[in-house]
């Protein structure tokens, strides 16, 4: 065996492997109690902003765990909590001395509570696989032996859509700018090490480490085959330092299902929340076209189901029997959507037929994998863009992440069905299907069996005899009804989750995303809408200003004129272009140069909107939303 095998670096040295982790840990035993100023000195106090950066891609949540290797100190462990109360963190390293120094840190910033305090090694680390939602490593990750194993290890322990974010001393791309900074680290630093901590020589070897450490693409490369995907890194001031992250989703280069068209299949191989966004556009054939409309429906409940044995496991757990102790019956997948999937099943003791709707196996995980992309993205545009701060990308983001975690809680949607049930019991017309709190929970959901032809189904509408424009304009106006009157609306209402019975009843299902609107909220949004309704563009100004929508140092008869500027080239369309959707789209242009901020309380609100919108045009194209809306709004107000 080649004995260069078994040898690793130590600065500029060359040493056994077995020596270098003691080595390492003198090192940072002799600097602990001084290793923050040093480190103030080593990079002129710039590490901090570097840190503070760190943060800002990481956007850090409530619900998160961190682990912080080489983790010191404490100070990217405390940067994490500051931005995000109510996470936890687990600060790891080799070093005792170093720890106690960190500890002393937490006490003082009554931090203590939220942290953890581990001597560990990065290539084997004490935790179990799957358990962090973070990994960061700062300037430590060149004083690993073996750099391939502290990645696989940070691999193994970060759950799935987990981060790893590594901020290390790295190379200029600059050779003049390099010679200046050698020169200064080489000749300065060791000498300031001498001076305040009383020791040159573990400076020299901090210095030494930095030029052993590999350029920002060979190390890209190394936590590539590791396992992470999309590596990315951005160098900080000119070089001297890099931030490089591992992606916790992949684009296009998932596989999909090859029998899709292509559109579909790149958005169900993203995962289950670009298929919520497809859901939408699958209602709109007036942005996207026909075509494409018809190849997205697919994602309304036609995705691929996943196989029956898992199904039966997760209801047998759920209610606590074998499944055959209580369904005679149960049926292959009937309909399966990014969340779940519904099964036919008949009651051993009643013999009534039931539906059975059971969460898709892993996807709370899957869901937090997209999420964090989201956030993420939403952190960039943020600081990439200073003018879509107004739009509150990163709260908009949190909105519908805790819309759709309440989706994973089937016990919740039961409770919305019967809710929804109570509260829309006096609509002629309009139907929810009868829950049993019996036979449902967490993982599952039991409720009548019932029958009717799906909103998308044109032909088979027609070959029923059934009215389209009459269903049309009666999916708009019980939408209304429910968000004005109620306060309370279903806010999923694709093709989907929409039934015609055969007295051309409308039955709703799938009750996971509802929507909520307190009086006041429901005032101004019928005020808005009436007054566009009656071209009253100084009343909906007004409306916008009382409810502090628009800053109130703006001018409210510019902004009402601004709204005209909206609102009467769409009035001068033919009802096939009147659209709500092209209103919130111009409303959108307009608010920007008024400085509006997004609403979050009217997100959910305006998204549903939209989707009946499309809903109903589907079924009459040439449909009049501003006057099959205005005696719902009228007799509201």
């Amino acid at each position: 065996m080649d004995e260069t095998q078994n040898k690793t670096h130590f600065g500029f040295q060359t040493v056994d492997e077995t020596e270098k982790a003691g080595m390492v840990h003198g090192v940072f035993s002799n600097v602990a109690s001084k290793y923050d100023i040093m480190n103030d000195v080593m990079s002129v106090g710039i590490h901090r902003v570097w840190k503070d950066a760190m943060m800002d891609w990481l956007t850090p949540r409530a619900n998160q765990r961190l682990l912080d290797v080489a983790g010191g100190t404490g100070d990217v462990a405390f940067k994490f909590l500051r931005r995000a109360p109510g996470a936890e963190a687990v600060v790891c390293d080799m070093t005792e001395s170093m720890l106690i120094e960190g500890r002393k840190r937490a006490e003082a910033a009554s931090l203590d509570d939220s942290l953890e305090w581990i001597v560990g090694d990065a290539m084997a680390l004490p935790f179990e696989d799957n358990s962090f939602d973070v990994y960061t490593i700062s300037f430590g990750i060149r004083n690993v032996t073996r750099i391939p194993d502290a990645l696989s290890e940070a691999y193994r322990v970060l759950r799935p859509g987990g981060r790893l974010m590594v901020l290390e001393f790295s190379q200029l791309p600059n050779p003049m700018m390099q010679k200046a900074y050698d020169l200064y680290s080489f000749n300065v630093i060791p000498r300031m090490g001498q001076m305040i901590a009383g020791d040159s020589e573990s400076y020299q070897y901090l210095v030494e480490s930095i030029r052993q450490f590999p350029d920002q693409d060979t190390f890209a490369g190394m936590i590539r085959r590791a396992g992470f995907d999309n590596v990315k890194y951005l160098n900080l001031t000119f070089g001297v330092a890099a931030h490089v992250l591992g992606w916790p989703f992949k684009w296009l280069g998932l596989r999909g299902d090859p029998a899709l068209p292509p559109v579909t299949r790149a958005i169900t191989a993203l995962g289950p929340s670009y298929i919520k966004f497809g859901q939408i556009l699958s209602t709109r054939p007036d942005f996207v076209g026909v075509e494409l409309a018809t190849q997205l429906r697919v994602l309304q409940d036609k995705l691929p189901p996943f196989p029956m044995e898992q199904a039966r496991q997760t209801i047998a757990r759920e209610i606590g029997k074998p499944v055959d102790a209580v369904f005679s019956e149960l049926s292959e997948p009937v309909a399966a959507a990014s969340i779940a999937q519904v099964h036919k099943a008949r009651l051993a003791e009643t013999g009534e037929q039931v539906a059975i709707k059971v969460l898709r196996p892993g996807i709370e995980r899957a869901f937090r994998k997209d999420i964090d992309a989201f956030y993420f993205a939403a952190g960039l545009i943020e600081f990439l863009s200073p003018a879509s701060r107004r739009l509150r990308p990163r709260d908009v983001i949190a909105h519908f992440e805790s819309t759709v975690l309440r989706e994973l809680d089937l016990r919740i949607e039961t409770a919305a069905a019967a809710e929804f049930a109570a509260t829309t019991a006096g609509d002629e017309g309009f139907a929810v299907p009868k829950v049993d709190w019996s036979l449902s929970s967490r993982g599952i959901m039991t409720m009548e069996w019932v029958e009717g032809i799906q909103f998308a189904d044109i032909d088979a509408l027609d070959a029923a005899g059934h009215d389209r424009v009459a269903l049309a304009d009666k999916v708009l106006q019980l939408f209304l009804s429910h968000a004005l009157r109620d306060g309370y609306f279903h806010a999923d209402m694709h093709q989907g989750n929409l039934r015609v019975g055969a007295d051309s009843t409308i039955i709703a299902l799938d009750f996971g995303i509802m929507g909520r609107l307190d009086e006041y909220t429901r005032r101004v949004y019928a005020e808005i809408l009436i007054g566009f309704i009656r071209k009253d563009y100084r009343r909906v100004a007004e409306v916008h200003f009382e409810a502090g929508y628009v800053p109130a140092d703006r001018d409210v008869d510019e902004f009402a004129q601004a709204l005209r500027s909206v609102g009467e080239p769409i009035f001068g369309m033919d009802a096939s272009r009147i659209s709500m959707g092209r209103l919130l789209s111009f409303l959108f242009e307009v608010t920007e140069t008024f400085g509006m901020e997004t609403r979050t309380e009217l997100i959910l609100l305006q998204r549903t909107m939209v989707v009946v919108e499309g809903v109903a045009r589907t079924l009459n194209p040439n449909m009049n939303i501003w006057q099959v809306a205005q005696p719902v709004v009228e007799d509201y107000i």
